[in-house]
């Protein structure tokens, strides 16, 4: 049976630059511009997190595609594929794992945000449906969960 891995969550920008500085700040631009373009490209930068808050609403990155983007959860579920990965190529090895990146769903290293998962509650359940039974979220979910267990 394949193993299960989840790596350690690493900050949002590893070396953060004037360019990448303004990127956030770009995204939801480019989703009040309407841009479907530049809104895939930016959203798909490795750097840019799903958890990222909108400064005028406070919602995160997440919530704004799935509100305001057309077939937003579409690329949701792209940037929340390209959080899973494999250890090796041949599923039969004993190496093999699936290995779930929770770095591209939160913006920080902090165990306790969860704006992700409350902005994902506040959805209709037609739109969040598909998301919130992704398997990145399931596992931060089940992480978080034995996390805060008695």
């Amino acid at each position: 049976m394949p193993e299960l891995k989840m790596l350690k969550q690493t900050p949002l920008l590893n070396n953060p630059s004037k360019q990448s500085a303004q990127r956030p700040m770009d995204v939801f631009r480019a989703i009040e511009e309407r841009d479907r373009r530049k809104i895939t490209e930016l959203v798909m930068q490795r750097d840019v997190s799903l958890g990222l808050p909108c400064s005028s609403t406070g919602s995160s990155l997440m919530y704004c595609l799935l509100k305001q983007v057309c077939n937003g959860d579409k690329l949701v579920k792209q940037k929340l594929d390209s959080s899973i990965s494999t250890t090796c190529q041949d599923v039969d090895s004993e190496d093999f794992a699936v290995v779930v990146d929770h770095s591209k769903l939160l913006m920080e290293e902090d165990q306790r945000n969860l704006m992700v998962i409350e902005d994902l509650l506040r959805m209709p359940r037609r739109v969040c449906r598909t998301v919130l039974h992704h398997p990145v979220i399931l596992t931060y979910i089940q992480n978080r969960w034995k996390n805060t267990r008695w």
